[in-house]
């Protein structure tokens, strides 16, 4: 069943993930069901020939649509020789910035409920409308952010069809990955990846834990049923709906590299009509190419662009100085807003994947210790627009 529908493509692409934000402090319901629990409930949900009981799928609902979407954005698996962490090919921010504690601070952030609600089947026409309307269509994939383009362009409605786009496609490809019966064992990934996280294998390095794996893996179970049948609307490079071929429909390649268009378009027009969840996980393109828009952003979200600056969007715009002085400046701002960070700064610097050399990380340490004031600070960001 589950192969079956992710025939239709082979794009590689996942979700899942270890999170820092304790399940209380999205939804206390939460903590009425246990892992442990759904796991009992849902028993063989790695097993593509199993078909789960309505309990099971009642249970699953209950547990995942009032978490964040977010939290799923990496998910820890043992798929060979090495431990890996799968990221999502659709929504490339994830890959390059991972989403944490800093973009649910101020609690506003999509749940699950958000995408899998009444609304899905009627917003795949809102979706086909939208990238009919030339204003609308403008504004997919450069220019400032407009809030005022809102309501015309459906910016809720069509951050919320990528995030389903993102979610639907990573979690036929994650179904794959988790039931492969590798081996002369026959066991899936998931059990592997179990056995291989009990043998200290370096899944633990990576930063998973067991309560990562099986939620994951759960999550992925229900992702599945959740999509079916999945609602993609393929668009051709102009946005308009894909015209159907003699020979029946599109191939691999081109079905992937359309929802990818279909996925930008929408996360691109909902960010530069001012969403707030979409101007989060929106990966946008080098400041050298669309600087209206980062300096549209700057203004709204000053620490999104310092953290993005920090990370590799910003190669061959920053050096790599220029880019440990935004993930410096993210930091500052971080802790006056009274966010949690429970790292000093070279902490800070792995956080973003910043390997800042001996000499930068000395004159960080220097402002932090004798230095620190905003113009000093201000004097040492670059804003590449």
């Amino acid at each position: 069943m589950k192969s079956a529908i992710f025939a239709v493509t082979s794009i590689s692409i996942a979700i899942g993930s270890e999170f820092a934000l304790a399940e209380e402090e999205l939804d206390p319901k939460l903590s009425e069901i246990t892992l442990d629990a759904l796991e009992e409930l849902c028993e063989g949900f790695d097993d593509p020939l199993v078909v789960l009981s309505d309990e099971c799928h009642s249970k699953l609902d209950q547990y995942f649509l009032t978490r964040s979407v977010w939290e799923e954005s990496e998910m820890y698996l043992y798929t060979g020789q090495y431990g890996d962490i799968v990221r999502s090919l659709v929504n490339p921010r994830a890959r390059y910035l991972s989403f944490d504690i800093v973009d649910h601070h101020d609690g506003d952030y999509p749940l699950w409920s958000d995408i899998f609600d009444d609304d899905l089947k009627s917003r795949y026409e809102v979706v086909a409308r939208v990238f009919d309307d030339d204003v609308c269509r403008d504004v997919s994939t450069i220019g400032a952010i407009d809030p005022s383009l809102a309501q015309r362009c459906h910016a809720q409605d069509l951050i919320k069809y990528s995030i389903y786009i993102d979610a639907c496609i990573s979690g036929f490809h994650r179904d794959d990955l988790i039931s492969d019966p590798g081996g002369v064992s026959r066991e899936t990934a998931y059990v592997r990846s179990l056995r291989a996280f009990h043998r200290g294998h370096m899944l633990k390095q990576l930063g998973g834990d067991i309560e990562s794996i099986t939620r994951s893996a759960l999550h992925t179970a229900w992702l599945v049923e959740k999509c079916l049948p999945p609602l993609f609307y393929p668009v051709d490079s102009n946005l308009k709906a894909y015209k159907w071929g003699s020979e029946g429909g599109l191939n691999t390649l081109e079905f992937a590299e359309s929802m990818k268009l279909a996925y930008s378009a929408a996360a691109g027009i909902s960010a530069r009509s001012g969403n707030i969840w979409a101007i989060k996980s929106y990966y946008p393109r080098s400041p050298l190419l669309d600087p209206e828009y980062w300096r549209s952003m700057f203004e709204i979200d000053p620490v999104l662009v310092h953290r993005l600056l920090a990370s590799p969007v910003g190669y061959g715009v920053l050096t790599e100085e220029e880019q440990a002085w935004h993930a410096v400046a993210a930091y500052e701002l971080l802790k006056t807003e009274g966010v949690p960070i429970n790292s000093d700064i070279k902490g800070y610097f792995d956080s973003l994947s910043i390997n800042a050399s001996e000499d930068i990380l000395e004159k960080v340490q220097a402002y932090l210790e004798r230095d620190r004031t905003k113009r000093t600070l201000e004097n040492r960001v670059k804003l590449p627009w």
